[in-house]
């Protein structure tokens, strides 16, 4: 904590002290009758003045949570039948819902004086918050789980009408690439605790079947055609297989760009971008040409799953998140790095918890937050999912089991976070993303020309520049 203190201003120090110690009395780490540690300690912790210290600790004796000793020191005081209970809504459907409800079980054990339920809401519900940022209905929440495409959704319209900003330490340890996710200029908004590249995901069996060579890093995009062509199975007019399926939804689609090498339309030098037209162009082949893909009437990432589990493709652009799905299947099954031009290029999604705008009680909501990012949970995240720790020393170590399920392809993550965006990082705005999927949609329907998708992408590029 002392580099991340030194780095604070006075204000932050302040801040930190005053939250780090009501909520170590809230949480219940201090309990009643215990000193907490003296002002001597706490001065030098926090690098802050005697007075200043002295203040802090007459805030927590005037909420009643700490009672002063003369000669002796600052006394946990016993707070009666006190208990906050914190609501956290989980955005639906969700893979990881299982395993976040499992360490809300385990806080509620530990915390005597702060409670967690945890509730399965629509968007439509987050979505209900009157003009000045107050959630509509009976129950709100103090908590919001939030993907990182959500999050962008939030910041289109103002995220203050959703969100308080993060005024409390993070673990320094939170990969570097999970800031863009859910930074709003120099603040959080969220903190990280998972995130999930996306990768390629195929049958095995099928490939011994076939005697075909199983995908691997040096493979580009010919080679995943050819094995897709292989493995595409058909009797008369129907198909009873297809070699390789896709999702057409923001969680999928944009790797084919990043693994060309485009650049989503932008212009370099009054240079076309002829690497997104191409990758676009590619993904369109793929159903019409080669017909090697089903064609997808929606972007829901769990239809690609779904075909997958039932072995109606053989390949599928899934993410570490959603291969959860895939531990009860009665097939041989792997994964790999999804095959492209670039070899430096990966996407990724990320999920992230954030204090409500109408949380009354941020203090008691950082205890939770500091809980799921605590070595020990993280740790059960790693163990109990398939999604990647947000902490780096977690997520790497070899001493934290991770979840069976990926077996030993699961430290491909390590070969692609470091060149891993997220859709933050593309460039657009939500509007502009929502406006250029109904084009992708037209596009995949082959009713309208990836000429016209590339035109979307060039609008938005020219309206942003000076």
């Amino acid at each position: 904590m002392s580099n991340e203190i030194s780095r604070m201003t006075f204000r932050e120090r302040y801040a930190a002290m005053l939250t780090h110690l009501r909520s170590q009395i809230i949480s219940g780490e201090w309990v009643p009758g215990e000193y907490i540690p003296p002002e001597r300690v706490l001065i030098d912790r926090y690098q802050l003045s005697k007075p200043s210290v002295r203040k802090v600790l007459a805030t927590l004796a005037d909420e009643g949570l700490i009672h002063t000793l003369k000669g002796k020191g600052s006394v946990v005081r016993e707070v009666e039948n006190q208990c906050t209970v914190l609501q956290l809504f989980w955005l639906m459907p969700s893979v990881e819902y299982p395993v976040i409800s499992e360490v809300v079980e385990r806080f509620n054990k530990v915390h005597k004086h702060v409670k967690v339920e945890i509730t399965q809401v629509s968007r439509s519900v987050i979505n209900s918050t009157s003009a000045d940022g107050l959630f509509v209905g009976r129950v709100k929440p103090d908590l919001i789980g939030i993907g990182d495409n959500y999050f962008l959704y939030m910041q289109s319209l103002g995220l203050q009408s959703f969100l308080q900003p993060i005024r409390h330490a993070l673990p320094g340890d939170i990969y570097g690439k999970l800031a863009s996710a859910y930074k709003a200029g120099e603040e959080w908004y969220a903190a990280p605790i998972t995130f999930s590249p996306v990768v390629l995901a195929y049958n095995k069996s099928l490939f011994r079947r076939k005697g075909l060579a199983e995908p691997n890093s040096s493979w580009n995009w010919d080679e995943l055609l050819e094995a897709a062509k292989s493995l595409t199975e058909r009797t008369d007019q129907s198909t009873d297989r297809f070699g390789f399926g896709f999702a057409t939804g923001l969680n999928r689609w944009p790797l084919f760009v990043l693994q060309n090498g485009g650049s989503f339309g932008r212009e370099e030098h009054g240079k076309p971008d002829t690497r997104t037209t191409e990758a676009l162009q590619f993904t369109v082949d793929l159903m019409y040409k080669h017909q090697v893909s089903p064609i997808y009437s929606t972007g829901l990432a769990a239809l690609g799953d779904e075909m997958f589990l039932r072995e109606k493709v053989a390949m599928v652009l899934t993410s570490y998140m959603f291969t959860e799905r895939f531990k009860d299947v009665d097939f041989d099954w792997e994964i790999a790095k999804f095959p492209g031009v670039s070899k430096e290029a990966a996407y990724g999604l990320a999920s992230g918890i954030g204090i409500s705008s109408s949380c009354t009680v941020p203090e008691a909501a950082y205890t939770f937050i500091d809980y799921v990012l605590s070595d020990s949970m993280q740790a059960f995240i790693k163990l109990n999912s398939c999604s990647i720790p947000a902490r780096s020393t977690i997520a790497a170590s070899r001493k934290n089991d991770h979840s069976p399920v990926l077996g030993s392809a699961y430290y491909l993550f390590e070969e692609l976070t470091p060149h891993m965006k997220l859709l933050s990082d593309l460039g657009m705005s939500y509007e502009e993303l929502a406006a250029l999927d109904q084009e992708l949609a037209l596009m995949w329907a082959h009713v309208e020309p990836v000429e016209n998708v590339y035109a979307k992408l060039q609008a938005f590029h020219k309206t942003v520049s000076p």
